[in-house]
């Protein structure tokens, strides 16, 4: 017996005064009465059952006792006690749910006879009655008995209780039928949620969401592959069950939950034991319809979410969230895509919000684009910030790596760590690596924590790290699981199949990303076939949703190593990047050969202005990429002898014009480097035609020749540079005749020599030191402008960000023997280890010197370090570790300015008043090079002096390189600087000009070449040769020492510059 039914018979007694009142069964009879007029005070938001309660309870007045029954009447007291409670989660009479208005409705249809019978038995007088016949007593007893029957069964159908209802036979077997999945809610999943303190911004919008009830009822997360969406998920449902608003999850996983069609069934058998009212719908629907769980997707939606939510909730604003995730693993993806397509339209009028994951699937993508935005909010992981990802993947490294310490350490007998394990380069590095994808920091960790964690990650870091397949599996299987799906036979034909792996290599070897649009015109598409064949790729490769605006692009690097690794992809998924190269080269000729490529391609208005001043017309982005890449996709072709041929009369034609692109978009300083990667690569510059290479020299030297003048203006390209060409050149060969009304030169006695092969800038102080890599394709450059940087020694690119971290001026830089590594010396005392392929900082700064290290050299073997400095003191270090191996070596007077190891490895040489120093290849001989002028050679042999020396240079000789050859047969200087040297010009003697005749000497600029109008306006440029004493007569100047006449006659610029292109003219007619 209840307490509160126990307190009501104490009272009873309490009121009880003489013997008749003091029976059990007029206790009993005023407990019921006392508990069914507390439930009829609270129906009121059910008139009809309260009139027939309060009806009973009226006539139960007029009963003054009941005998002989025990305490039956308590019994039944007792079962409808709390029957009131279920009242009291409804405010008033419009919160009650549909569902249960239609069991009250029928509970008071039921009631009214057995309140008529009641009525009846007791009857109605004006006095009070007392029952004593046994036969009256057991005939009240029972129709109570049916009224606290139909009560009980009420209140068991909408208790809160749902243990309750679980108990009942037939609810349970109904909700069986539906085939629910088991292990497939959060409860069962054994991934990882989001760590502490990572995706903060991003749960906390979804948080906001799923509380605001006027918002979309649709959140739909779309990520590319790995890139942690399933962890949100998990994350997301704790947080909803913490609010208590889950109500039900699905998590789908390929193989074992994969099948869409058990996904709602699965949700309606969670929410029903989340939700009395939703479980009383829910089974209103099942007893018509017992085997709707096997119906279609679109009438699941209809008849277990959206039919009995409403009968549930009615249309209240949403009360609980349904989480699915990892929609793309559903096998079925036309009934994955009907069940969006009926669950979207419907969501405004369901009342619980839905939060969904997926792969941007275009089975899936495709539905939440054609639907209005109202129905939905979508939020897609790979377009959130970069650095934002970044720093949510570097804290989850850290974490992870100190975990895996801490449990590797707690380990009998415990396992050594280096003290600072993980260092932040550690972290760095996997954190670059990782990118935006949280799976690769996830295996990469895994692979760490695996065994040998110190080895495996030192390991990582190194230059040449190849991974395998412990740190590629998960990677690769989630590759070739898509794959399959997007290369199957069974779908596609083999012509389709060839045409995807075709894109697909194109989309691998782009120099820069491109948008659908710019790619389809590139390449001769039409867009909606580019988006048709990456439809099916859409998580690993993004494709942005409109044609004209953001960039196809690979996910990770990962996707590349996978699809060009034999041992990794199948033969059937591996791409031939060179197929890649063959079309995109094909494309770029094909566009600059096009009417798109033509003279004054930018649209200049005049040619007064600088390029940063012009207002441009707008060149396509095909244009532009065929102009900066057709370079680099020759040179990676087996046998580019095919498209030289195709590329050469192109060139012929509109060198020039491609120059005035390159000039255009800012990237003069690349067109040097085309030109000398062409003549030189390893598999074209054999094949060159006579013709073809000798056209590609000159091109070469018209370039350096007017390197100033292209990268400031693309109109003096035709109008300065052109003009300044000897007429042996095959550029003015060609062009001077269709350039009829540019200045030209009559230069008699000067001889120009061959300039550099490249030049590099980029640097915005003074460059103190270069250095070679030891296969001799990259420079290393350390400048005062606190900036290391390494450049491609065959075209003059960088080849990567500067590598910044020195906090003054850099003095010195080398390269590890092996090529992997460079150090830096700083003014501030300080050396920096760099890893040269991707430019991050191996390890903490080197730290001892008390003064700036002039100079840093690696040991033969790459295991040591030595420095020189300011401090006068030389210091050894570890390379790997960066710990210092020895003391100090201390004896110089002065700055340390040279240090070199010997080729064995076991001496070191030194000098402060000693610039430059360098080992003859045998180890046999020195070569210095002195502030006191002098270049000596000295026998390393112990107590052997110079053996000769060689003075007479003006100026301090600041390096010097050995000969490959025996010393003392052949000597090189590699420079020979005065820094103060500035260049004095002479007037020519010979001057016709008179003195009213002169321009303002500060329109001609000795240091640039450039003749400017008063108001700074570009007249023209002349190159250095020319303009030693420059003149400018009305007509004619008169150029240097040695005679160099320039007829101006003719000379068109400013506005009418245009006017210096003749086409039609040939060299006959000239």
């Amino acid at each position: 017996m209840s307490h509160r039914v126990s307190r009501i018979l104490e009272r009873a007694k309490l009121k009880v005064t003489s013997p008749r009142a003091s029976s059990a069964g007029r206790t009993g009879w005023l407990v019921l009465k006392k508990v069914l007029e507390d439930i009829a005070d609270a129906a009121d938001m059910c008139p009809p059952l309260k009139t027939v309660l309060k009806g009973v309870v009226a006539v139960m007045g007029y009963v003054d006792t009941v005998n002989d029954v025990n305490a039956d009447f308590s019994k039944i007291a007792s079962r409808l006690e709390g029957f009131q409670t279920i009242f009291e989660q409804f405010r008033t009479q419009k919160d009650v749910p549909p569902v249960i208005n239609r069991r009250l409705e029928r509970l008071t249809k039921e009631l009214v006879p057995i309140g008529t019978m009641i009525q009846k038995k007791m009857g109605q007088g004006a006095t009070k009655r007392t029952f004593k016949a046994l036969k009256d007593v057991e005939d009240v007893k029972d129709i109570f008995e049916t009224l606290a029957t139909l009560l009980e069964k009420y209140q068991i159908e909408c208790s809160l209780s749902i243990e309750l209802n679980v108990l009942d036979g037939v609810a349970a077997r109904l909700l069986e039928k539906l085939g629910h999945v088991q292990h497939a809610g959060i409860d069962s999943q054994t991934g990882d949620a989001c760590m502490e303190g990572t995706r903060v911004d991003l749960l906390e919008e979804i948080g906001v969401w799923s509380r605001d009830p006027d918002v979309a009822r649709i959140f739909w997360l779309s990520g590319m592959a790995g890139t942690g969406k399933s962890a949100i998920a998990r994350s997301i449902c704790h947080k909803l069950r913490k609010a208590g608003v889950l109500g039900a999850s699905f998590f789908c996983s390929r193989g074992t939950r994969n099948d869409v069609a058990s996904i709602i069934p699965t949700l309606a058998v969670s929410l029903a034991r989340q939700s009395t009212a939703y479980r009383l719908a829910l089974l209103d629907v099942l007893q018509d319809e017992p085997d709707i769980g096997h119906y279609t997707v679109q009438t699941q939606v209809e008849k277990l979410l959206q039919n009995p939510l409403r009968d549930a909730f009615g249309d209240g604003p949403p009360t609980f969230v349904l989480v699915v995730d990892a929609m793309d693993e559903c096998l079925d993806a036309k009934a994955t895509r009907s069940m969006l397509s009926a669950l979207l339209p419907r969501s405004r009028h369901i009342p619980i919000k839905f939060f969904l994951t997926s792969r941007p699937e275009r089975h899936i993508q495709s539905q939440f684009k054609s639907t209005q935005h109202d129905f939905h909010h979508t939020l897609r992981l790979h377009d959130i910030e970069g650095s934002i990802v970044e720093a949510d993947i570097r804290l989850y490294c850290t974490a992870r790596l100190n975990k895996i310490r801490a449990s590797y350490e707690d380990q009998e007998p415990p396992h050594e760590f280096p003290l600072e394990w993980p260092s932040s380069q550690d972290v760095e590095m996997v954190t670059k690596r990782a990118g935006k994808l949280f799976i690769y920091a996830f295996t990469a960790l895994n692979y760490i924590e695996g065994k040998q964690p110190v080895e495996r990650l030192l390991g990582m870091m190194e230059l040449n790290f190849t991974p395998e397949q412990p740190l590629t599996g998960p990677l690769d299987e989630m590759y070739s699981l898509i794959l399959t799906n997007a290369l199957s036979p069974a779908s596609h034909t083999l012509d389709e199949i060839k045409k995807t792996k075709q894109l697909l290599a194109i989309i691998l070897v782009l120099r820069e990303s491109l948008s659908v649009a710019a790619l389809g015109e590139l390449i001769a598409m039409p867009t909606h076939h580019v988006r048709s064949m990456l439809e099916e790729l859409h998580a690993i490769i993004y494709t942005p949703a409109r044609n004209d605006s953001g960039a196809i692009a690979t996910f990770h690097a990962s996707f590349e190593d996978y699809l060009t690794s034999p041992d990794r992809a199948p033969e059937t998924f591996r791409i031939d990047l060179s197929s890649g190269h063959e079309a995109l080269e094909t494309a770029c000729i094909r566009t600059m050969a096009s009417d798109a490529l033509h003279f004054n391609v930018s649209g200049s208005h005049t040619s007064y202005l600088p390029n940063s001043q012009q207002v441009f017309a707008p060149l396509s982005t095909s244009l532009t990429y065929s102009c900066l890449h057709w370079v680099h996709h020759l040179i990676q072709l087996t046998d580019p002898s095919p498209m030289v041929a195709l590329v050469y009369p192109v060139l012929r034609k509109k060198i020039l014009f491609w120059l005035e692109v390159v000039s255009a978009k800012g990237h003069a300083r690349l067109a040097l480097g085309l030109l000398h990667r062409v003549l030189t690569a390893e598999n074209i510059r054999d094949r060159l035609s006579p013709d073809i290479a000798g056209f590609l020299r000159d091109a070469k030297d018209f370039v350096m020749l007017g390197h100033d003048a292209i990268e400031l203006s693309a109109p003096h390209i035709y109008l300065s540079v052109l003009p300044s060409l000897s007429p042996s050149s095959t550029i003015a060969k060609t062009f001077w005749p269709k350039f009829r009304n540019v200045p030209t030169y009559d230069v008699n006695g000067i001889h120009r020599s061959r300039g550099p092969l490249l030049q590099m800038s980029g640097h915005a102080g003074v460059v103190r030191s270069v250095a070679f890599s030891p296969d001799g394709t990259r420079v290393v450059s350390g400048s005062w402008d606190g900036a290391v940087r390494i450049w491609d020694a065959r075209t003059g690119d960088l080849l990567m960000d500067p590598l910044e971290g020195h906090r003054d001026k850099v003095f010195s830089v080398a390269f590890s023997p092996d090529g992997a590594v460079v150090a830096s010396g700083c003014v501030d005392g300080t050396i920096r280890i760099w890893n040269a392929k991707i430019g991050e900082l191996m390890m903490h700064s080197l730290e001892g010197h008390s003064n700036g290290v002039r100079c840093v050299a690696f040991s033969p073997d790459g295991a040591k370090i030595i420095s020189g400095s300011m401090d006068h003191t030389l210091r050894l270090w570890d390379a790997k570790t960066g710990s210092p191996l020895l003391h100090a070596f201390e004896g110089h007077t002065g700055d340390v300015n040279t240090v070199l190891f010997s080729p064995d490895g076991m001496q070191v040489v030194s000098g402060d008043a000693v610039r430059s120093v360098a080992f003859s290849p045998d180890g046999t001989r020195l070569v210095s090079g002195s502030s006191d002028n002098t270049i000596r050679i000295w026998d390393v042999t112990p107590g052997d002096s110079w053996l000769s020396s060689q003075s007479g240079h003006g100026s301090t000789i600041w390096s010097a390189i050995a000969s490959s050859m025996r010393f003392p047969a052949a000597l090189r200087l590699s420079l020979s600087l005065e820094p103060d040297y500035t260049e004095t010009s002479q007037s020519s003697p010979t001057s016709q000009a008179g003195p009213e005749e002169l321009p303002n000497p500060s329109y001609f600029r000795l240091d640039s070449g450039w003749i400017k109008g008063p108001r700074n306006e570009l007249i023209m440029w002349a190159p250095k040769d020319y303009y030693h004493g420059m003149m400018m007569p009305r007509t004619k100047v008169l150029v240097g020492r040695d005679r160099a006449t320039l007829d101006v006659s003719r000379f068109v610029h400013g506005d009418r510059w245009t006017k210096c292109y003749a086409p039609n003219i040939t060299s006959d007619d000239s």
